[in-house]
Order: structure tokens, then sequence, then C-alpha cells
């Protein structure tokens, strides 16, 4: 089951896109905080530059999150592979949405839930399989 298949027309791959993307961003504060300390440092206070350290360090963690989206977006649709798999999900007695394999298992029925609707809205927001009626099945049927 492939949830997300953006069409790329420049990068190979979103884990490519998003290296590109989040070093672009460190590389242009990088070189907006050496003109802040050299050639421009006249026009900054140093409150100013420190706030771009700042900024440029939280950049530097993002980046590290923003290389990890790819490989979190293959393990989200194979764990939702898995519970469809195994039949979905289905409603017990009490109401609670729980996976067809194994009915005593209510948070894995949660958490497969939450997972579908946040792939379901990446998925909206993609251009590629917006217009796609096929690559997601309803909640009702999960």
């Amino acid at each position: 089951m492939k949830l997300l298949t953006p069409r790329l027309k420049h990068f190979d791959n979103l884990q490519a896109l998003a290296d590109y993307v989040a070093q672009e961003l460190v590389n242009t504060l990088e070189d907006d905080l050496l003109k802040m300390t050299t050639s421009e440092r006249r026009q900054y206070s140093n409150e100013e530059r420190a706030d771009m350290r700042r900024r440029l360090h939280d950049v530097k963690v993002f980046h590290h999150y923003a290389q990890a989206v790819p490989d979190l977006l293959k393990a989200s649709e194979d764990f939702c592979a898995c519970i469809d798999s195994t039949g979905g999900l289905t409603t017990d007695p009490e109401g609670y949405r729980v996976p067809n394999a194994d009915p005593d298992w209510i948070d894995l029925g949660e958490a497969y839930q939450h997972m579908k609707r946040t792939l379901r809205t990446l998925s909206a927001h993609n251009p590629s399989t917006a217009n796609t009626h096929t690559s997601l099945p309803s909640l009702a049927s999960t």
C-alpha cells in the first residue's frame, strides 16, 4: 500500500528534498549571521546577533528532524499496512475501534486510526494524490 507517492520533478526522492531544504536554510542563516558579525556589524545589536545564533541553533536541530521525515512516512505506511493485512479495524461491543486480529489491543486501534488520519491529511496536501479516490480507504472501512 503506497499512501504517499509525490511526483517530484527535480529531486530523486523525499529524502533528497528534505536534505536540500534543511541545508539551504542552515546555509542562509549562517551567511546572515556572518554578515551580522562582520561587514554589517554596525547595523545590528548584540541582542539581534544573539537572536540569530539562537535561530540558527534551532534550525540545525530541526534539520535532523527534517531528514527523518521520509523514513517516518515510510514507517507510518508500513504500520498501517500491517494492520490492514490482518483485517484492519473493527468496533468492539463497547464502541472502541480495535484491530481485527487482536480485539483486546484498543490502544493499537486508536494509534492506527490516528496514523491513517495523519496520512490522509498529508495526502490531501500532496498534488499527486489529492485527486485520487483509491489511494486511501475510508476510516469506516479500516
